[in-house]
Order: structure tokens, then C-alpha cells, then sequence
């Protein structure tokens, strides 16, 4: 989702935070050295973007995809550029998920990237470590019971300390994971980025009424 020709690009970019600032007010994500966020959201301070319904996608090459419908949805609330082409294969960066959580969820200042790994991509893992904090910082009703991991083929390759974390969205019904993996280690690309995003959207519409 990076900004280059032929490629789906954020809209609305807000921030290129580096890791300065008072840190006193942040809950570091153990899980990495890229982000660091902060442990004082409150759910009043969500502002999730209006969803439009008229909008019609322009993308070439994401008819009949699996994600088809979470892409629609990214393009309605105005997180991606409704553009020709949406590479639902590319890679994510750091840079692109940071953008993306501060317009998805209105925390212009809530979310430091320490700029020496924007350019860098994203795991799975960290992705849905980063969001399980993100929502638990929030408050939400979470559920962090690993058991459930246990059915993916490849549970064993994630992290012990992110296992809680990884548990929450999987219990919440956000990662459902593919042919039986989770694939924690594996970089994270668009269209799987627009599932996550979908599904969180649904699930704090769902736990905030």
C-alpha cells in the first residue's frame, strides 16, 4: 500500500512519527522495537471513519478475490485510494500498517513508529500483537485463552509471549488463519490487511453499542 505508481496508496496520511517524545505515556509493544503505543486510549478517543456506500470500486484486480468484500469495505471508509490496481499481494511495511490503524481508528497521536523501521514489512505476528494490545488498551471485553490455537498446524512457531495476544484475534473471530496455518512469521500483504481491518471494525462496532 505503499506510494508508487500502479499502487494502492493510503489516503489521509497524518503522521511520520519518530520514537521521540514522552515515553511515559506509552506501553511499548514487547513484540518489537517498531512501534510504541499508547497505554492511555480510551474508547471515546476511537473516531471509526463513516462508511459510504456509494463508493464503487475501480480496482482491476480484485474481482472474484477472497478479500474482495474487506477491500470494498477499506475503499467505503476511506482508508485506501480507490485506484486501478490494488496489488492484494503486496507486501505491507510498517509505515503502511501504522497509517492505516492511526486513520482506522482516529489515533493521530496514539501510535509512534520508530522511523528507522517504517520501510520495513510487517509480519502477521506483529500485526495481530500490535491490534490485541491496541483493542486491549481500549478496554474491550477480551478473550486470551491460547487453547484454541492448538488447531492451527503451526502454532508451535509463535512466540510464547505473543501467544495471549495472537489468541484474542482468533478467538474474536479476526484471524481465522489458511489451510489449517496461521502462518505468525510469514510478512503480511494487502488483502489480508483489509480482512484484519474489516473484522476489527465489525468486532468493536459489535462490543460498543
Amino acid at each position: 500500500m505503499a506510494s508508487t505508481t500502479q499502487t494502492t496508496t493510503i489516503s489521509n496520511n497524518k503522521q511520520d512519527m519518530n520514537n521521540t517524545g514522552n515515553k511515559n505515556n506509552y506501553v511499548e509493544d514487547e513484540i518489537s522495537k517498531q512501534f510504541v503505543i499508547s497505554k492511555d486510549i480510551q474508547l471515546e478517543d476511537i473516531k471509526l471513519p463513516e462508511l459510504k456506500e456509494d463508493i464503487k470500486l475501480n480496482f482491476k484486480d480484485v474481482k472474484g478475490h477472497w478479500g474482495e468484500k474487506s477491500i470494498d469495505k477499506m475503499a467505503k471508509l476511506g482508508l485506501i485510494d480507490n485506484k486501478e490496481n490494488f496489488n492484494p499481494k503486496q507486501k505491507v511495511t510498517n509505515k503502511d500498517f501504522q497509517n492505516i490503524l492511526i486513520n482506522f481508528l482516529g489515533l493521530e497521536d496514539k501510535v509512534v513508529l520508530n522511523s528507522e523501521f517504517k520501510e520495513e514489512t510487517i509480519t502477521r505476528e506483529d500485526t495481530m500483537v500490535i491490534m490485541a494490545k491496541t483493542l486491549e488498551n481500549l478496554g474491550l471485553k477480551l478473550n486470551k485463552d491460547t487453547t484454541v490455537l492448538t488447531k492451527f498446524k503451526d502454532f508451535s512457531s509463535i512466540s510464547k509471549d505473543d501467544l495471549p495476544y495472537v489468541a484474542i484475534l482468533v478467538n474474536a473471530n479476526i484471524i481465522s488463519g489458511s489451510d489449517g496455518n496461521i502462518n505468525p512469521k510469514n510478512a503480511l500483504n494487502n488483502a489480508e490487511l483489509a480482512v484484519i481491518i474489516d473484522r476489527v471494525h465489525t468486532f468493536i462496532e459489535n462490543n460498543t453499542r
